[in-house]
């Protein structure tokens, strides 16, 4: 399979497990998330993208901090966990939150767009030297990138 087969391919198979992720993965992700966020300081008003924000969970975790005057950008190629993260974004009256479909190998946005980028155990599904530049292009010179993933190195 050529890379644009394999992001096609997970895609897919995140969309099939959308709501048994939300179900299942999500609480025990909650916690780290938590742990993750314990890293940064997100401000009111901050612009900060989460990078592979599947069903929305740092996202949504940090809406409160950012403010109605900051944005969180939640990226993610499952429009299925981004469904879900909508809702709930909706449900939580959070404005500030935005999920769209994207390409963590190929942001779609200006450098120096964010203060902060967030990624949760997204990463391990990218080219990771690509994927880390690209957060780091998007990054406004002083910005944060916290990660959690796994990796075999």
């Amino acid at each position: 399979m050529n890379p644009n087969e394999i992001k096609i391919t997970l895609a897919q198979a995140y969309d099939a497990a959308a709501e048994d992720y939300e179900r299942l993965s999500v609480p025990v992700m909650r916690g780290l998330a938590k742990r993750l966020l314990q890293y940064i300081d997100l401000r009111p008003g901050w612009r900060v993208l989460d990078a592979g924000t599947g069903t929305g969970l740092l996202a949504l975790a940090g809406a409160p901090r950012v403010g109605k005057t900051g944005k969180m950008i939640g990226i993610d190629q499952s429009e299925k966990m981004l469904a879900i993260a909508r809702r709930k974004a909706a449900q939580y009256g959070f404005t500030q939150c935005e999920f769209e479909r994207g390409d963590l190998e190929a942001l779609e946005f200006s450098e120096g767009h964010f203060q902060a980028g967030l990624s949760q155990f997204a990463l391990h599904h990218t080219e990771f030297p690509i994927a880390l530049h690209e957060l780091a292009r998007v990054l406004e010179p002083g910005g944060w990138l916290v990660l959690q993933d796994w990796r075999d190195h």
